[in-house]
């Protein structure tokens, strides 16, 4: 049995909204790395274009490669920029969401790192008052 079905190209699709996440701080652990290049920063940028992330979403990305906040934006909206995974990019829509990265240098081996993480999260939840979530973007060791 086949059914035909005549599509009306006047009739609009209506699509209801995506929602919006709840306000939090993101921690990328191996933030340097290929994995948050690729894959994590152009995810994120889509969900902010598409109005999920809310305003108060950061990003604290951790690697043990030095640099600051400044060159971690700049590394990860390079990428982006050339990832397939990256609807629409624009400058603009780079800019307004790269205010929300964050980069701090540090050795998750190192026990004398994670009270400096404390003191900068600290600082963090101050203005974003937000829940904490974790990725772990790293090699596993063998």
């Amino acid at each position: 049995m086949s059914a035909i079905i005549q599509a009306n190209p006047l009739e609009k699709l209506s699509q209801e909204p995506l929602p919006t996440g709840d306000s939090c701080v993101l921690i990328i652990f191996g933030a340097s790395g290929d994995l948050t290049k690729r894959k994590l920063m152009p995810g994120l940028y889509n969900l902010a274009c598409e109005g999920c992330m809310n305003p108060r979403f950061e990003v604290l990305g951790i690697g043990r490669t030095p640099m600051n906040s400044e060159e971690f934006r700049k590394k990860t909206g390079e990428a982006a920029a050339k990832s397939r995974d990256t609807r629409g990019f624009s400058e603009s829509g780079w800019t307004d969401f790269e205010q929300r990265l964050n980069y701090m240098v540090g050795d998750i081996n190192d026990p004398s790192f994670y009270p400096q993480l404390r003191t900068r999260l600290e600082e963090m939840e101050r203005t974003v008052r937000a829940r904490t979530i974790c990725s772990m973007c790293r090699r596993p060791r063998p």
